[in-house]
């Protein structure tokens, strides 16, 4: 199991349910990495799959944080 820190807390995969799509993101992520061959010409590609992920994950990540204040918002009024 992957695990992180999280202010201070534990974070594993479980933690990912709420938000699938981040989930299949970090999946999407060990996927490419497990593939890669190891190769010179094949690292390069590797990093700029790594990279489109990442950045899909942070609009993912963006769009879910956006989503969860209007919804706190909204429950505050």
């Amino acid at each position: 199991m992957i695990d992180a820190k999280c202010e201070g807390r534990d974070v594993t995969l479980r933690d990912l349910y709420p938000n699938p799509l981040i989930k299949d993101r970090i999946a999407m992520l060990l996927s490419v990495v497990e593939k890669a061959d190891g190769n010179a010409q094949e690292a390069h590609v590797v990093e700029l799959r790594l990279i489109e992920e990442m950045d899909a994950i942070g609009q993912d990540i963006l769009q879910f944080w956006s989503h969860r204040s209007e919804s706190r918002n909204l429950a505050k009024s």
